[in-house]
């Protein structure tokens, strides 16, 4: 997945005081699709098998643990598993003791839990907790249930130790400092039932609510303290953007000064998450799971991909667009303003598609979460390929919602049929032009006159011009 790194630098010039250095951070379907076609193609094969291992249980105490936004079917690593009396003493095995790591950090309310295929406890259907600890249990799982007992922890970052399992394995080895801050988890202590669980451990999942974040529409420049978090389904991908880029545990730890303290405003631009906030309501929704190994811009990429959105960086803070088809154009290049020769590119066939297949996680009656496929072809694609199928299939992690998952691969086929960019140097006027800006190229001599492209990246040159890369901006294919 490509990213571009963003980078400050302050650049002395006779007729520039200083420049900062703009760079695009963007994403497949906010930058050059081919690219990103093309590598999800090649990366599929593992982004399918890191889907699937979302709904198994790992045993493992280091492995990562996923980033849940929204809302989601997910197993859980074992992060601790063993018998004991229920009292302390681990050499008895009358009862089972289990730590399933569930997400990062502090997330919402546990919705349904699953043993195997069936729904052992439902929020809509009886359930409840109190404190954490669940109640009204159902299906066949029933007594081994009841007579145990199953506490839900939702990560928060002063939460204490679980005192069932304290008393279950023992002080000694399950300690007051056994307080998994910043993990949410559920705790397990289950009766063992050899007519129930037949000598082997149950594949258990849970439906819960994703990270508790801020609503980014109620943060306000120079508040020293998040505002109040929230948690729920279909989560806003710019509140989702907001968050991991702030997050010093898993994220990139913005809006935080050199001491660790929290500052709103102090590296994103607010004004236009707001704004982008607003354009993405009620469409763009993330429901899903980041892998937390996986790398920042990777993961950054991904939440952009979700909402068509560009982050940019200029002027010293990340500002962040959502494209959509009635962008204005903030100036005409011809040439009057281009100093230098325009280096033209075309999309290759190899970026260009007529079909594409999207995987992703269906939450709809009857799937139960499980894998699921969208196909989107064009026969007019087809036929200007010359009945050759130039096929990509891709993988959504972030996006259950079966319309949106299609809205977005149709959006990705018809960006692979554009995408000619154009590189070339101009003179300092050009300096109000920024980042994921609309242009428009006057040049005849390419057969353009009000050619559209969004700018990707400028930067001073050691001439002393402006350069420019762009790439070609069609407004009928935008989705909002």
């Amino acid at each position: 997945m490509g990213f571009v790194a963003a980078i400050v630098s302050a650049i002395s010039a006779s007729a520039v005081a200083s420049f900062v250095v703009r760079l695009v951070v963007s994403y497949a379907i906010g930058k050059v699709m081919q690219d990103r076609a093309t590598s999800r193609m090649k990366a599929n094969a593992a982004a399918a098998a890191s889907a699937r291992v979302i709904m198994i249980n790992k045993s493992s105490n280091s492995d990562s643990i996923p980033i849940l936004y929204g809302k989601s079917r997910l197993g859980g690593s074992r992060a601790y598993i063993d018998t004991s009396d229920g009292a302390g003493d681990l050499a008895g095995d009358e009862y089972l003791n289990v730590v399933l790591a569930m997400s990062e950090g502090e997330i919402g309310d546990i919705k349904q839990l699953w043993f195997n295929d069936l729904v052992v406890w439902d929020i809509d259907n009886g359930g409840t907790f109190t404190n954490g600890a669940l109640s009204g249990f159902i299906s066949t799982y029933g007594p081994a249930l009841t007579n145990g007992n199953i506490i839900y922890h939702t990560g928060a970052d002063n939460q204490t130790v679980d005192t069932t399992l304290k008393n279950s394995i023992g002080a000694s080895v399950w300690t007051d400092n056994h307080r998994l801050q910043g993990v949410s988890y559920i705790a397990f202590k289950l009766k063992a039932d050899p007519d129930i669980f037949k000598g082997g451990v149950p594949l258990i999942t849970a439906v819960v609510e994703g990270r508790k974040m801020q609503n980014v529409s109620n943060i306000f420049a120079g508040a020293t303290s998040p505002s109040t978090l929230f948690s729920s389904a279909d989560a806003n991908p710019v509140d989702v953007l907001y968050d991991y880029l702030t997050n010093i545990r898993f994220g990139k730890g913005l809006e935080h000064d050199s001491n660790g303290n929290y500052l709103a405003g102090l590296h994103i631009d607010l004004a236009s998450f707001k704004a982008a906030k607003i354009k993405t309501w009620n469409f763009f929704k993330i429901n899903g799971v980041l892998s937390s190994d996986q790398p920042i811009y990777d993961n950054i990429n991904e939440i952009l991909e979700s909402m068509n959105g560009v982050l940019a960086f200029q002027a010293g803070k990340y500002t962040l667009r959502i494209k959509h088809a009635n962008e204005p154009t903030t100036m005409i290049i011809n040439s009057s303003n281009i100093l230098t020769s325009v280096m033209v590119s075309m999309p290759e066939k190899s970026g260009k598609f007529n079909k594409i297949t999207a995987n992703y996680r269906n939450p709809a009656a009857g799937t139960d979460y499980n894998d699921d496929l969208v196909v989107v072809e064009n026969t007019t694609y087809l036929a200007e390929d010359n009945a050759s199928i130039l096929e990509a299939t891709v993988v959504f992690g972030l996006v259950s919602d079966t319309s949106l998952v299609t809205a977005l691969s149709t959006y990705a086929m018809n960006a692979s049929r554009y995408g000619i960019g154009v590189t070339f140097e101009g003179a300092h006027s050009l300096l109000r032009i920024e980042a994921g800006d609309i242009i428009e190229m006057d040049l005849p001599n390419f057969g353009w006159t009000t050619k559209k492209f969004r700018v990707m990246g400028l930067e001073l040159t050691q001439d002393n011009t402006v350069g420019i890369t762009a790439v070609e901006y069609i407004p009928s294919i935008e989705l909002v």
